[in-house]
């Protein structure tokens, strides 16, 4: 695996992983278990816990389900996501322009 394969990698986990916690605290700010977004909507406990860990990235109709569950409403999911994305996008972006040897020199 290349370096920038690597990063890229890496920028991916942090996404699951910043993904996870998110939905994380918002459960438990509507203070809700597990057990109880596993009712409404029908997702194993050992499948939200995977989720929650970061240890397997969300299917994105799995995300929906669970952020509607716990009371998130989609606009607010949808500029989590963004935020990360752009991040994410950034990082990427600068990377990028590293490995090719270009700065931005408007700076």
């Amino acid at each position: 695996m290349s370096r920038m394969e690597n990063i890229l990698k890496q920028l991916l986990d942090h996404t699951v992983k910043s993904t996870a916690r998110f939905l994380q605290q918002r459960r438990e700010i509507a203070n809700l278990g597990l057990s109880d977004v596993a009712q409404k909507t029908g997702i194993s406990i050992e499948a939200l816990t995977e989720y929650e860990t970061g240890d397997v990235a969300i299917p994105s109709d799995d995300l929906f389900l669970i952020s509607r569950s716990i009371g998130i409403p989609d606009r607010i999911l949808a500029s989590k996501l963004y935020d990360i994305y752009l991040e994410v996008s950034t990082i990427r972006d600068c990377l990028e322009s590293k490995k090719s040897g270009t700065t931005d020199s408007s700076n």
